[in-house]
């Protein structure tokens, strides 16, 4: 709907509820009433024009005016027929052919009355002195070369109108239309002849009804176009009420004689027409101005557009006819030379009046105005540049006896090979001048198109198409809508160029119209009503044209736009976007499965990074060997294995990878295709290590057939097991030795206890004392072995506390001490940083497990060494080492020190239990013990505890 809210404008009044239908007989009717009137009066104006294509104008050269004494010359022209025959200002007419004269309008109309080439007998009175003189009018042909044109204007405006009355019916708009060709019609086309019959006075009235009413009418027209508008009774009278009023005053002046009656009659009807000018100015000026405000403040945009297509053709159409002949004729100053050609642009007026009432093709009012310029400009160029070269060749070449029609056709030919080029260079000029700053990016679109064939990223392509359809063309956004192939939908491509669901969900459903539509038209531009049936999503981004984009006659996306506010696309816009789109279809759809191939290809790539990350993370050594016995596959774990990298190996033949006895194994083809066995390898850092080899063939790889081996690491496993075995020793022993250390203690305490009592007979001999001391002493040994095995096979004991290593090691050392005497063994002792090696245990046995391990460290030395004690703190742990220089542990008897009464001592030096009893007590604390020996070379015990994660003990 367009405005409603001006001063004196109102909504049309009409009945609320069902809309009225149309009465189509009355229509009908009308329509063939308003036809007969422009019938009527096209035949009049064809009989008026054919009156002025043979009419003459008799000019006798003298004004007559009605005075008190009669008839006189007012004025004389004296290059006329009147001061030829000695007529002077003040001249009383008397007579004229022998008859009085009554008036001035008799003797004025006299001069028609005269045939070509005949004469006046005119009886004149000057100074009381009656003449005679003889009056020749002077003939001249009332025909002007502008008639004809503006006569094809008016037949335009009417058949304009009679063509929308057929076309559209009779409507508010049409019939007013047809009011305002039929006045237009009238002012072009009627002027009288000056015969005076009644036909001339016919035409007469026409054209000043014309002149009158077409201001009028027009100013009304705009005030209510498109038709949904009116105007109040009250404005619509005080609009043709100056029209009325000057018509009033036409009547009297010319019909009635009434100019005739003043001093200077030609003076008056001059300033009367004046004024009916100076009125026409005004309307026609307030006119062009009403519509450029209106369709600068109009909202809908239908509305709007034909607004601003009636405003530019009244603007081009009226403003030179205005300025150069209206005003100075208004003002009674002279018109310039130009104020004849002011009235060629007037045919502008019926073509964009037509239409905008058809809205036919309203969003091209910029191109059009575009040609126009570029036409008149061309033109006003082609005529400067040919006056010039006319002039230069005239001067240049010009010489006595030489045509000067020669230099106008050389400067002809001149200019019509220049044409191109001038064309060329207006044409460029006029555009810059039109689209400003969006003249580049419009010249360089289609070729823009070809480059985007260049692009393989999607998102860049995207950014790109989008950012030169900005610059462009006057559009606010610009989505790609791309179908859903399975519900046949239109979804929202989003900005990074994923093709994902748009938040909003689906944007065009398949059943919509506009989806059958986009199937079948190269573009589709929606209207007012077509706009609002957008579904909701759609709706908010506000897109109004769509671009279908098709590749082997398959839609790949399709452009969808929303042009910014005051703007519109007119057809060469939709013919640049249809090109483009048809471009960018195949480089959108060349960006997509090149993305589809690159994104295959990384998750190849993904998978294959995965896998080779699975293969070096594996503890587990794999080896690839191809059918020629060479490498092809070596991972991290098999270069910690061997201590060769990969790219040592890799291609080379299992004779130089590998030792020759392992080479070999690998080398013999697996019995049923798999094959098992383990394999004794000193790694680089000199540790024996147990291997677990798996052989496997590798069908179908690319060197033919092959092997796959894997190598597991056993040694950890087999040592744990070996601790494990060991530790189920330990306390079978221990239950045998809790069994039978009671058993035994009960016998050997009743052996010491007789001995005991024996001993205390004071009256003995020598050599039984002697005896029953040994059998005493012999007791007491016994007696200590079994202890031993309780404290082995005891688990508990008393409650345990935070002790600092530190101190138990020292408290151990200054006990030990004294058993070095004698000895050339020299003991020395790292402590812990104070208060960083507490740990939570038993103090009595942590001292029996520092002694042990001091104990048999000076057993291993008889020739005397160093004993190197340390304490440390480690990672969550406690760390005691013990280490000697003494002739070291052979290897085959590392795995059995741990066992109960295992010993290398001789007979009576040892019980082969202090070990076994240190095992268990570093067991029974959470602990673990290691030793490391090689014969020549030394032991050293190294002794990990768990470290207590309390506050440090206060010193």
């Amino acid at each position: 709907m367009s405005r409603s809210s001006s001063k004196g404008i109102a909504p049309r009044p009409g009945k609320t509820g069902s809309p009225c239908r149309p009465r189509r007989p009355r229509r009908r009717v009308a329509v063939f009433v308003l036809g007969g009137v422009a019938g009527l009066v096209l035949l009049l104006g064809v009989l008026n024009v054919y009156a002025r294509a043979g009419a003459v104008t008799p000019r006798a050269g003298v004004a007559w005016a009605d005075v008190s004494e009669g008839v006189m010359a007012v004025s004389v022209d004296t290059a006329g027929s009147a001061a030829s025959a000695g007529i002077e200002v003040g001249d009383l007419l008397r007579f004229i052919d022998g008859h009085p004269v009554r008036d001035a309008l008799e003797a004025s109309e006299a001069p028609w009355g005269v045939a070509p080439g005949g004469t006046l007998h005119l009886e004149i009175e000057r100074d009381g002195a009656r003449q005679s003189v003889e009056l020749r009018p002077r003939i001249e042909d009332a025909s002007e070369p502008l008639y004809a044109y503006l006569a094809t204007v008016g037949l335009f405006f009417l058949a304009s109108a009679v063509f929308l009355l057929y076309r559209l019916g009779a409507s508010v708009v049409t019939s007013h239309y047809w009011s305002l060709s039929l006045s237009a019609f009238c002012l072009l086309v009627f002027s009288h002849t000056g015969r005076g019959d009644a036909f001339d006075w016919l035409f007469y009235a026409l054209d000043t009804a014309g002149r009158l009413l077409f201001p009028a009418i027009l100013l009304h027209f705009v005030l209510v176009f498109p038709g949904e508008r009116y105007l109040p009774r009250m404005i619509s009278t005080a609009l043709y009420a100056p029209a009325v009023l000057l018509g009033c005053g036409t009547l009297w002046l010319v019909a009635l004689g009434g100019a005739l009656r003043t001093a200077e009659p030609v003076a008056a009807v001059e300033r009367f027409d004046a004024l009916g000018l100076l009125h026409m100015a005004a309307y026609l000026t307030a006119s062009i101005m009403v519509l450029a405000v209106r369709s600068a403040r109009e909202t809908t945009l239908s509305v709007r557009r034909q607004l601003r297509w009636s405003a530019w053709g009244l603007g081009i159409g009226m403003i030179p006819f205005i300025l150069f002949y209206l005003m100075p004729r208004a003002l009674l100053v002279d018109t310039p030379p130009v104020a004849g050609l002011s009235v060629l642009p007037l045919i502008v007026l019926p073509l964009a009046f037509c239409t905008a009432i058809l809205k036919y093709r309203l969003a091209d009012l910029g191109l059009f105005v575009r040609s126009g310029v570029t036409v008149l400009t061309l033109t006003f160029f082609s005529l400067a540049v040919f006056v010039l070269l006319n002039l230069a060749l005239r001067g240049t070449l010009g010489a006595p006896g030489i045509d000067r029609r020669i230099f106008t056709v050389l400067a002809g030919v001149l200019v019509f090979f220049l044409y191109p080029r001038l064309r060329s260079a207006v044409g460029t000029v006029v555009d810059r001048a039109f689209y400003q700053g969006r003249y580049d990016y419009r010249r360089t679109l289609i070729h823009f198109a070809r480059e985007l064939n260049s692009e393989r990223e999607l998102a860049s392509l995207m950014q790109k198409f989008h950012d030169r359809i900005r610059h462009t063309l006057p559009v606010r956004e610009s989505v790609l809508l791309f179908p859903d192939e399975s519900r046949g939908e239109l979804r929202l491509l989003t900005k990074n160029g994923d093709r994902e669901p748009h938040t909003g969900g689906r944007l065009l459903p398949a059943a919509h119209p506009l989806t059958e539509r986009l199937k079948s038209e190269d573009s589709v531009v929606l209207d007012r009503e077509g706009f609002l049936a957008l579904p909701a999503a759609m709706y908010r981004l506000g897109l109004n044209a769509f671009f279908p984009m098709r590749v082997k006659g398959r839609i790949v996306a399709v452009l969808g736009i929303s042009m910014r506010e005051d703007e519109e696309l007119n057809s060469e816009d939709r013919q640049l976007l249809e090109t483009l789109v048809a471009h960018a279809a195949a480089a959108m759809e060349g960006a997509r499965l090149s993305e589809e191939n690159r994104e295959r290809m990384r998750e190849v790539e993904r998978l294959k990074d995965y896998n080779e990350s699975i293969v070096e993370s594996t503890r587990v050594g794999i080896l690839v060997v191809d059918g020629e016995q060479r490498v092809r596959g070596w991972n991290r774990a098999m270069e910690e294995m061997f201590g060769k990298a990969r790219d040592e190996v890799i291609g080379e033949g299992l004779a130089r990878a590998f030792p020759p006895p392992l080479a070999g194994l690998l080398g013999e083809a697996p019995r049923g295709g798999k094959r098992t066995l383990r394999y004794n390898h000193v790694s680089t850092d000199g540790k024996a290590r147990t291997l677990n080899l798996a052989i496997s063939d590798l069908q179908g790889n690319e060197h033919g057939h092959g092997k796959v081996v894997t190598f597991d690491d056993l040694t950890e496993q087999l040592r744990l097991e070996q601790q494990l075995v060991q530790s189920e020793r330990l306390a079978s022993v221990g239950l045998l030795a809790s069994g039978v250390a009671h058993e035994v203690n009960t016998p050997l305490t009743g052996i010491s206890s007789y001995a005991q009592m024996l001993l205390e007979e004071s009256q003995m001999d020598t050599e039984v004392r002697e005896v029953l001391e040994r059998i005493r002493a012999q007791s007491w040994r016994a007696s200590e072995i079994v202890n031993s095995l309780l404290s082995l096979a005891r688990a508990g004991g008393t409650h345990p506390k935070v002790v600092d290593l530190n101190e138990v090691v020292e408290e151990t050392l200054a006990l030990f001490g004294p058993q070095l005497k004698g000895r050339q063994v020299e003991l020395r002792f790292t402590a812990a940083e104070p208060g960083t090696a507490l740990l939570r245990g038993q103090k009595g046995r942590l001292q029996q497990v520092v002694l042990n391990l001091l104990m048999n460290a000076r057993d291993a030395m008889p020739d005397g060494g160093v004993i190197r004690t340390r304490a440390r703190a480690g990672k969550g742990e406690v760390i005691l080492e013990v280490a000697d220089t003494g002739a070291g542990i052979p290897p085959e008897n590392l795995g059995r020190i741990y066992d109960p009464f295992f010993t290398t001592k001789g007979p009576g030096e040892g019980t082969g239990l202090g070990l076994s009893i240190t095992y268990g007590i570093v067991r029974d604390h959470g602990g673990a013990i290691h030793v490391h020996s090689a014969p020549g070379k030394g032991s050293r015990f190294t002794v990990h505890f768990p470290a207590w994660q309390g506050a440090p003990v206060a010193a």
